[in-house]
């Protein structure tokens, strides 16, 4: 399956507004003081953060390919 240019942007727009959703998470569960979830959710939202940027990478990567 080959993703375009569009798809990866949709899925960095996607992957944005799910870290926002986790982070609002996390900051509810730690009001509540949820910690063990707060904290499950600060791991998940860096996890998102590493995908965003290995997204972006390979965005850059194959927008410099198509004005080769």
């Amino acid at each position: 399956m080959k993703l375009t240019v569009a798809d990866l942007k949709s899925l960095k727009a996607l992957l944005r507004y799910a870290r926002e959703l986790i982070d609002d998470a996390a900051n509810t569960s730690r009001a509540a003081d949820d910690t063990a979830r707060h904290i499950r959710l600060r791991s998940l939202s860096r996890q998102v953060d590493d995908e965003l940027d290995s997204l972006a990478q390979s965005l850059a990567a194959v927008e410099r390919a198509a004005k080769s």
